[in-house]
């Protein structure tokens, strides 16, 4: 995953996307480090929306990088601790949920429970794709 330009054809699988998760987002937690199994629900998730290689999901996460600091910024996800930002496993589900209303994931309730129908309001900063 040295060189960008290669990123459309690494397949995503456990390491591929924790290599990817922890270079673009080194500052953010890796909810996964201490439970394994949610790296796989996310690639599971990541995967029946047909994002199978690091270059579909890099594109998604640079499509929708101003809507979800908005987002963060808005919806923090420790109100009380506005110095902890979403662990980039997060990040990724805010994203994916932001392109796709369908988007409902057993995990992402945690992140979503009690939101507001107001996801109009970040979706007009996503860029169009390519």
């Amino acid at each position: 995953m040295e060189r960008q330009s290669n990123m459309s054809d690494i397949k995503i699988n456990l390491d591929s996307l924790s290599q990817y998760l922890r270079k673009r987002y080194p500052d953010r937690q890796i909810v996964f480090d201490g439970f394994p199994s949610l790296l796989d629900f996310l690639i599971y998730d990541l995967r029946i929306r047909r994002i199978e290689t690091i270059g579909d999901l890099h594109k998604i996460l640079e499509r929708t990088q101003k809507a979800v600091e908005l987002f963060e910024k808005n919806h923090p996800p420790y109100p009380e601790r506005q110095d902890i930002p979403y662990s980039a496993q997060g990040i990724v589900r805010i994203s994916l949920k932001l392109l796709d209303d369908d988007f409902f994931a057993k995990i992402s309730t945690m992140i979503f429970d009690g939101m507001p129908e107001g996801l109009k309001e970040y979706r007009k900063y996503i860029l169009p794709e390519e």
